[in-house]
C-alpha cells in the first residue's frame, strides 16, 4: 500500500519511478523498519515518507537519482529515528556521513540487526 501510494502520488517527486525490483526491495525494507499493521499506520507512514523524502530530494537535487536498496534503508531508517527522537530529518541527514554508512551496509533482501546498530552508534555521537 505505502509503496503504491508513493509511486502513484502526484505530490511525490519520484512518483512512477518505483519499478518491480525496487518495489520488492522497498517492501522488505519498509516492513523491517516500520512494520505497518493497520491502514491507519500505512497512511501515516506514507505521508511521513513522502514529506521527508521530498525534502531530501529538493535539498540534495536528487530529482533524477535512483537510490540503491542500501540508501533507501538508511534514509527510511533516519525517518523513523527522526520521528521517534523528534529531530529534524534533513538536519539529521546533513550531519551524518551517509556515504560512510553506505560503504558499511550491504544486504541481500533486508537489513539485519548489525546495520541498525551501525546507524544507531553513529547517531549516538551526533
Amino acid at each position: 500500500y505505502v509503496i503504491n501510494r508513493l509511486n502513484n502520488s502526484s505530490r511525490f517527486h519520484w512518483n512512477g519511478k518505483v519499478d518491480d525490483s525496487t518495489h520488492y526491495k522497498l517492501n522488505n525494507i519498509i516492513t523491517d523498519i516500520f512494520n505497518p499493521t493497520t491502514r491507519e499506520d500505512s497512511v501515516l507512514l506514507y505521508r511521513d515518507i513522502e514529506e521527508n523524502i521530498n525534502l531530501l530530494i529538493e535539498k540534495e537535487s536528487y530529482f533524477d537519482k535512483k537510490l540503491t536498496k542500501e540508501e533507501w534503508f538508511i534514509y527510511l531508517y533516519l525517518i523513523k529515528v527522526s520521528k521517534e527522537e523528534e529531530l529534524d530529518y534533513i538536519n539529521l541527514c546533513e550531519n551524518i556521513n551517509i556515504d560512510s554508512i553506505i560503504e558499511q551496509v550491504d544486504f541481500k533482501n533486508k537489513p539485519n540487526k548489525r546495520h541498525y546498530r551501525l546507524i544507531d552508534k553513529i547517531l549516538e555521537r551526533w
